[in-house]
């Protein structure tokens, strides 16, 4: 079994660690390949997420959403939970939020995401994905609650987005955490058979 607390710090150990510009680069091509698909396509609402310093850059991603006329809605966290507001653009406005990550400083029930508004488009983030579509969060469980409050049988994709370095042989799986339907880096784009199961 693989220990996650020691994965959880190697990973992040690996991602200080990685240039600034191989980081937009693949950020760039891996939105490239995202926006051709057929789920983003599909999909008017996308909740996407605001990268950290350490994090794989979703700049060209959410330049992308707004070039095509997307509704955009990124994370804010309000204690332990974690909800998601529309922005108008990707210049924000922004404040800074807990574990110092831009959030959105708009923040109205007119500008909420509520899990019953529809169908969505989720890109999500982690520390570490494999090619089974488990995922391996920061330990916080911020994501792990917001899927765990979407309704079944709703049309909601999750996809995780990340730098190829970061699709590993094994994430370990505890009974609540859930897989995403795709994973997506500059190079690939793979769908999960757990979506026809």
């Amino acid at each position: 079994m693989v220990d996650k607390k020691g994965l959880r710090e190697k990973m992040k150990g690996l991602l200080k660690g990685v240039d600034e510009a191989a980081n937009t680069r693949e950020g760039v091509e891996a939105a490239a390949r995202l926006c051709g698909t057929e789920e983003w396509k599909q999909h008017r609402r996308m909740l996407l997420y605001v990268s950290m310093a350490d994090e794989f850059d979703t700049g060209p991603l959410l330049t992308r959403a707004f070039a095509e006329e997307k509704e955009v809605y990124v994370p804010r966290t309000e204690g332990s939970t974690m909800r998601f507001y529309r922005i108008s653009g990707a210049e924000g406005p922004w404040s800074i939020g807990a574990y110092a990550i831009r959030e959105p400083s708009v923040c109205t029930e007119e500008t909420r995401f509520e899990p019953g508004d529809g169908s969505a488009f989720i890109a999500a983030p982690a520390l570490a994905f494999d090619r089974k579509g488990n995922r391996m969060g920061r330990g916080r469980g911020y994501y792990d609650r917001f899927f765990a409050s979407l309704p079944g049988g709703g049309d909601f994709f999750l996809c995780g987005y990340c730098l190829a370095m970061q699709v590993i042989d094994e994430v370990p799986m505890e009974a609540f955490d859930r897989r995403v339907d795709a994973l997506c880096t500059a190079r690939e784009y793979l769908q999960f058979s757990h979506l026809a199961a």
